[in-house]
């Protein structure tokens, strides 16, 4: 049903091994440097962007999305990572190692889309030494986890040969065959020392979207239907069916905020990821952002005093306040050239005012005092699983919260019954509000 293509694989081959240290590149001190066309020992050739500690050694990031080591020529197929760590590492501290079939560009992939990031091989964390690569990549990507990491050398072991190894079958995952879900993100893994792929997803029999791909495939499926996913760089095709179905119309219980005519009292502040919601708590999480956690907006909740704020009437504008007495306000501060502003619980004094405006799908734009900067929720995602987190944005991007007056009492408990977005919640919560 689909051609057979050709391997870059090698079986019963050589090893030679690269020994990568500070030295080889172009970095000579604490500033990030560019480096590219780095050879050692094999065919491969290195590039990326480090730095070089006081102590010599190789110096990589998370932030500013341009650190990282990877591979612009092979020199066969990837077998083993080896790290030897210097002691400047903070303890927990992680290197991630991608691999694919096709050259890396620069580092800067290594922090880009799935297709060209490549697949996540695995990870060392300090105190381990040693990955071994399950699988055949002939192109590798190495960055860190998060924070900055410090290591005295990276080695890297190719297998080399003429021996071809057999191809494998693209893997398909986010799915799986039979199963309704709400809305899918379906991945297509490129197979190691493929030339090129082809997929294709069907609706409700029809041709829906695919083609020919020379690295991995994702794609977003939201609409009702049932799908049949396919794929194939071999004989045998990988084939996943499933359906999509919306939701049924849930029971609401909590009032949105009329911005227009807002209600005094106890309210919810809900932030939403990944189709999950999260109420703020009276709890700063760090310097600049308040906590939050997950709800699930079925009517059924009993709220603590955690999660409930009260809004009050005060002068043009409104206080948010927590069930201890504390107020919720932003703190303008500067550090160098830059300008934060910071949300916090914990103001005693009365004098912090809110206003409110509407934005789209049942959200609000909750501004404090003369900053323009206003209440976000964010999903702070380098830090496994990741940590839901309500802040302060500026652009139109940033996630404004949604608020939902709760009252005095326990909501009574309706049908439990998930939503799919705050949008969603926002269109129905009007013609089946519970009069509190």
């Amino acid at each position: 049903m689909f051609a057979v293509l050709a391997s870059l694989g090698f079986a019963n081959a050589a090893t030679v091994t690269d020994v990568l240290t500070a030295k080889l590149f172009t970095a000579t001190g604490n500033s990030y440097t560019d480096f590219s066309n780095v050879t050692v020992t094999s065919s491969a050739v290195y590039a990326g962007n480090s730095a070089k500690s006081d102590a010599g050694a190789i110096q990589l990031r998370s932030k500013k999305n341009n650190s990282g080591i990877v591979t612009t020529a092979s020199a066969g197929t990837v077998r083993k990572i080896t790290v030897v760590w210097d002691d400047a590492t903070a303890s927990g501290r992680t290197i991630d190692v991608y691999g694919k079939s096709t050259a890396y560009s620069s580092d800067t992939d290594l922090f880009g889309s799935a297709d060209v990031q490549g697949v996540l091989i695995g990870s060392i964390a300090k105190g381990k030494s040693e990955l071994v690569v399950e699988g055949d990549y002939q192109f590798i990507g190495i960055r860190s986890n998060f924070g900055a990491i410090y290591v005295t050398s990276i080695s890297v072991e190719w297998e080399t040969g003429s021996t071809p190894a057999k191809l494998k079958a693209p893997v398909i995952s986010g799915v799986e065959n039979g199963v309704e879900y709400k809305s899918a993100k379906v991945a297509i893994s490129y197979p190691a020392g493929a030339t090129s792929m082809t997929w294709a997803v069907t609706k409700d029999g029809a041709a829906w979207k695919g083609g020919d791909a020379t690295s991995a495939v994702s794609v977003d499926v939201t609409e009702d239907g049932s799908y049949e996913v396919s794929a194939s760089a071999t004989d045998t095709a990988e084939n996943v069916t499933f359906t999509i179905k919306a939701p049924a119309a849930p029971t609401v219980c909590y009032e949105a905020m009329d911005v227009a005519n807002v209600k005094e009292g106890n309210y919810i502040i809900v932030g939403e990821n990944d189709g999950k919601f999260y109420m703020m708590k009276n709890e700063t999480y760090s310097v600049n952002y308040v906590a939050a956690t997950e709800t699930t907006l079925n009517g059924t909740e009993s709220f603590s005093s955690a999660n409930l704020f009260t809004i009050k009437k005060q002068g043009e504008g409104y206080t948010i306040q927590s069930a201890d007495g504390k107020y919720v306000t932003v703190e303008k501060s500067t550090n160098g050239t830059k300008t934060y502003y910071n949300l916090r619980v914990g103001k005693d004094a009365s004098d912090a005012v809110w206003k409110f405006a509407d934005a789209t799908g049942g959200k609000v734009q909750a501004t404090y005092g003369e900053f323009t900067n206003f209440m976000s929720f964010i999903w702070y995602a380098k830090v496994e699983p990741g940590v839901p987190e309500f802040s302060t944005g500026y652009q139109d991007s940033h996630i404004r919260p949604a608020f939902y007056y709760v009252g005095d009492v326990t909501p009574v408990e309706p049908e439990a019954v998930k939503v799919a977005s705050i949008a969603e919640f926002y269109t129905l919560n009007s013609a089946t509000l519970l009069q509190i």
